[in-house]
């Protein structure tokens, strides 16, 4: 355990009430996949994944009050079954959210933009992640990170990794049953679109000119998320989608503006496993430095049925860069990859 002395914080009171809501959670009461990060806490000691975490929610709660409180019984909520692997899968959405928002919240520091944390408009009890008012612009973030632990054992085993649905169905089923070939998984980001789109379209309803980005996070292999959505042969986003509503047309969602693809999912797999971070990377729960060279920036997609303009100004800031310039294998689009 890396020890670090002191931590800093201007508001040193909140702090402490902090950790002592963390030491009296059932982090410490109960099995818990993150209690190796946290048991230093009554001594005053932190791993840097810990010390990185407290910063980052005390920082949130600038511009969200409530947010540690919130997310500390969030994380304290997946704990009491050892090894259960479905609860990590959890924390690590949690904490991709922490990673989004305390970039966001640096990122409009010195504006007067406010934030709103899983909004709600009459009429729908679904909540988006968050809602930003910066003057005129209004943008609904949904953030969603994949059950994808699994996934990534096959496709370590296997030789051959499908991308996408291509070709002859039979013919595709066939070689994703073989055993030899890992599946897409292009039923979550099916599912991802349709849920964003339930949270965002009672928003374009109150208001046509707010804006909206749905964040994947992903590993590092990003073509798993943008070959689902965009591949020539079934892509969710284009007129050739394997999803067909009951009519057999292409189900579109309308109400999704854009699809951010990063790979905070990596970053904090490894953050929480003391694994050497991503490239470009400096922190367990960095955002990343997107502007230098050689790190592998998120990923934007238009969606080309969307009805209202995504906010440039909230993309740039998270560091959207458009998939077409973006020259990494890693990211575009892929038929089918043959690892060697």
């Amino acid at each position: 355990m890396r020890l670090a002395i002191g931590l800093y914080n201007r508001n040193t009171e909140f702090m402490s009430e902090t950790i002592e809501k963390i030491i009296s959670s059932k982090i410490f009461t109960e099995w818990h996949w993150l209690r190796y990060h946290f048991q230093g806490l009554p001594d005053g000691e932190y791993t840097d994944f810990s010390f990185d975490l407290l910063n980052k929610l005390s920082f949130i709660e600038y511009k969200i009050p409530g947010f540690t409180e919130e997310t500390i019984r969030r994380l304290a909520s997946y704990s009491g079954k050892v090894n259960h692997e479905p609860h990590y899968e959890q924390l690590i959405q949690i904490l991709v959210e922490v990673v989004i928002f305390y970039h966001l919240a640096e990122a409009f520091l010195a504006s007067n933009a406010e934030f709103q944390w899983e909004p709600t408009v009459p009429g729908s009890e679904k909540n988006p992640e968050l809602l930003i008012r910066d003057g005129n612009l209004s943008t609904i973030i949904e953030i969603k990170c994949p059950s994808i632990l699994k996934h990534l054992r096959d496709a370590a085993q296997n030789d051959t990794q499908l991308g996408a649905r291509i070709g002859d169905p039979a013919i595709f089923d066939e070689i994703a049953a073989s055993g030899k070939a890992t599946r897409p998984l292009d039923n979550k980001i099916k599912d991802f679109l349709i849920s964003a789109e339930s949270k965002f379209e009672p928003f374009k309803k109150v208001d046509e000119n707010i804006s909206t980005v749905l964040i994947i996070a992903w590993s590092q292999h990003l073509f798993e998320a943008t070959s689902p959505l965009i591949n020539g042969m079934s892509g969710l986003l284009t007129e050739n989608s394997f999803f067909k509503g009951e009519d057999g047309k292409p189900v579109k969602f309308p109400s999704v503006d854009a699809v951010l693809i990063t790979e905070h999912l990596e970053l904090v797999l490894r953050a929480t496993r003391e694994e050497q971070l991503p490239y470009g990377y400096n922190s367990p729960l960095d955002y990343g430095a997107f502007l230098m060279p050689g790190v592998l920036s998120p990923a934007l997609i238009h969606n080309p049925h969307r009805n209202t303009e995504p906010n440039e100004n909230v993309l740039q800031k998270l560091g959207a860069v458009n998939i077409e310039d973006i020259a990494d294998p890693r990211v575009s689009p892929m038929d089918y990859v043959m690892w060697l």
